[in-house]
């Protein structure tokens, strides 16, 4: 994949979330960045991608403007959100593709680990094999990865069904409409008007663990720039000398975190997106 766009494929090494090894590869696509390419391939129209792209985003948006009268009512900045999610360049689509399982597998991996999306919004258009769970009022990240409090999301069945998308909430949009949001820990605390959606893939609900499972999520961005909530001065103290900041765990992490805090302090301790 192209290091300064991300377009093109990422191998099952560049796809771990959390600490165990993500059983997935997957393509990157830009669609709303000026300029960028998909990779050429003589087997296989890549262009097909982006026709794809612009019915998930308008999949999206009219989601949004269905539900804006409403949510803006609760949180006022969502008045027009629209604006900002359309053909915004962070957007990004990925085709996830999960390869069937072997038997020296290690049993602690995973195809997609619990997590839940940065962005505002995820259109989804599920796989034809099962394995998909959502957990979508469950805040606390323990009580959210327990099976009991998954729901698992149909298989898209191309003999019976009409197609269908799914939409999960992402982090941005639970802090645009209220949620206290930790940098640390991605927790977003139960008064959040529209909570981020816990959700990952289940490779033991498989229908199938001999097929390959293969799903297109558009993780839909709002334009950098946005001004998304007040945060104050001694909740950007607490990020930035939390304990947790030194911890392996989170090393990785720590950089982006300080970068967030920095931000903040340059815009008046407003939390602005600077995907």
């Amino acid at each position: 994949s192209d290091p300064v766009t991300e377009v093109g494929w990422v191998g099952q090494s560049g796809s771990t979330l959390g600490k165990k090894v993500d059983l997935k590869e997957f393509m990157v696509n830009r669609p709303f960045m000026p300029g960028v390419q998909l990779p050429t391939d003589p087997s296989f129209d890549l262009s097909i991608l982006n026709q794809y792209a612009a019915e998930q985003q308008r999949v999206g948006l009219e989601i949004v403007s269905r539900i804006e009268p409403v949510v803006s009512q609760h949180a006022p900045r969502f008045k027009g959100i629209v604006d900002s999610l359309r053909e915004s360049s962070p957007t990004t689509q990925r085709v996830n593709y999960f390869p069937a399982y072997k038997e020296e597998d290690d049993d602690g991996a995973v195809p997609a680990a619990g997590h839940r999306d940065l962005g505002f919004l995820t259109i989804l258009s599920p796989a034809r094999e099962k394995g998909l769970w959502a957990c979508d009022r469950t805040h606390d990240r323990e009580s959210a990865l327990k099976e009991e409090n998954h729901m698992y999301v149909p298989a898209f069945n191309p003999g019976t069904d009409e197609h269908f998308f799914v939409t999960n909430i992402g982090e941005v949009c639970s802090l645009f409409t209220g949620g206290q949001y930790d940098f640390i820990t991605g927790q977003v605390v139960p008064d959040g008007y529209l909570p981020a959606t816990w959700h990952g893939v289940d490779k033991l609900k498989r229908s199938n663990a001999s097929a390959a499972r293969i799903s297109i999520p558009m993780f839909m961005h709002l334009k950098p720039g946005t001004q998304l909530v007040q945060i104050t001065e001694d909740q950007l103290n607490s990020v930035a000398s939390d304990p947790r900041l030194k911890d392996p765990l989170f090393a990785k992490h720590k950089e982006i975190i300080l970068k967030a805090v920095q931000v903040c302090r340059d815009h008046d301790r407003s939390f602005i997106v600077f995907i």
